[in-house]
């Protein structure tokens, strides 16, 4: 069993849902929330108030253009 189904049947969901709520396609309710704040140990405020790219990284595959002078 992985970490993340771990997870989901102790928050007591599916594994596809608690996929949902990490990538932002759905979001839980306030029961859910706490529970995933129990499993995680992460204040509910913290799981809420993240900036929409919290986790991402940009990673450039061009090089920067160079100024001829």
């Amino acid at each position: 069993m992985g970490k993340q189904s771990e997870a989901a049947q102790k928050i007591g969901v599916s594994t596809d849902t608690l996929g949902n709520y990490e990538r932002g396609k759905s979001y839980p309710d306030i029961p859910i929330l706490r529970k995933i704040e129990s499993v995680y140990g992460v204040p509910y405020d913290r799981l809420i108030f993240l900036s929409l790219d919290f986790g991402l990284t940009e990673k450039r595959t061009e090089k920067p253009e160079r100024k001829s002078s």
